[in-house]
């Protein structure tokens, strides 16, 4: 019996330093993002080391490339997508826009902090929270703290809790500007920290309750008076999910516009002119280049590129950011 025990330790403890090995030599970021679309439990005692150790690497590989990114991002990644098709907003992404950026530039002066949080799209290397850091730090008196954790968001207070974690990041970092990204794992059952089920997905109460998550995390920066940027989710390639992504993204634009705080719609700009999910864009050359991952939720780097570029823009219009560079 003791043998038998053993054996299974020990075949265990083999397969985790393998997976581990993995991680490092091969690609973690798909690892994260396989969990998070998975579900992987963590109660289950290699499954939680599988995904920890996915998290922690990403982060640290963030961290070490995050120096030579910022020195060569403008000559390695310059503006190569002409996106012809995005120039033309539709009526809808257009009057949103408009509604947007109806308040003028923000009265902040700088030094300017931003905080970036978010769940896998705010995580994972090359994602579209690096991609946001990194043009941040072009621009003068500019610092930035970014924290994605995948698989979060604000349904499951029980998995982590964004709420905590936020007052945690404001007494330590001292933001006055924040940027945030969640919701891709959200449409599924609400919960309390005690891990008790307060709404299904479906359920009448749902929205509401939900709306209530949201309205709180707005109300921490609000508070503070910390501006705040939301930046809505895409539209996605299974029609079921994409439509609770829709129905989420309209809880973000009304609540934001409760709070003070700035919607930036994404939905249209990965939608095609039928107002269906859009695979691909051409690039410089004609030729059709990838913007989303395979799972088809998460973008590629020239996909978060495209999405970077339409924030940043918005951005720019509401605070003065000043380039390194003049």
């Amino acid at each position: 019996m003791k043998k038998v025990i053993g054996d299974n330790v020990s075949r265990s403890i083999l397969t985790f330093y393998l997976v581990f090995a993995m991680l490092i030599t091969l690609n973690s970021n798909k690892i994260s993002l396989w969990t998070s679309q998975k579900q992987l439990k963590r109660e289950n005692f290699l499954s939680y080391m599988v995904l920890t150790s996915a998290e922690k690497i990403e982060a640290m590989k963030s961290f070490l490339n995050k120096t030579l990114k910022r020195e060569n991002f403008n000559e390695n990644h310059k503006e190569i997508i002409p996106y012809e098709e995005l120039t033309k907003p539709n009526s809808e992404e257009k009057k949103k826009g408009e509604e947007n950026n109806k308040s003028g530039t923000i009265a902040l002066l700088p030094p300017y902090r931003f905080l970036i949080i978010g769940d896998s799209f705010v995580a994972v290397s090359g994602g579209v929270g690096e991609i946001i850091e990194n043009e941040l730090l072009n621009y003068k008196e500019t610092t930035v703290k970014r924290l994605g954790v995948v698989s979060s968001g604000l349904s499951r207070r029980d998995y982590f809790d964004w709420y905590k974690k936020a007052e945690e990041l404001i007494n330590e970092f001292s933001p006055n500007i924040v940027i945030v990204m969640i919701g891709s794992n959200d449409a599924q059952t609400i919960t309390g920290p005690d891990g008790k089920k307060v709404a299904s997905y479906g359920d009448e109460n749902w929205n509401e309750q939900y709306k209530i998550r949201v309205s709180e995390l707005l109300k921490i920066f609000k508070e503070r008076e910390i501006v705040i940027f939301w930046i809505g989710l895409p539209i996605m390639k299974e029609e079921r999910y994409s439509s609770r992504i829709k129905n989420i993204n309209n809880i973000y634009e009304e609540q934001c516009s409760k709070n003070n705080a700035y919607f930036f719609p994404t939905w249209n700009i990965f939608a095609d002119e039928q107002g269906r999910y859009k695979p691909f864009l051409k690039d410089e050359n004609g030729v059709n280049q990838a913007l989303r991952q395979e799972d088809g939720i998460h973008m590629t780097y020239f996909g978060g590129k495209i999405l970077v570029r339409e924030f940043m823009s918005s951005l720019k219009e509401k605070i003065g950011l000043e380039p390194i560079d003049q």
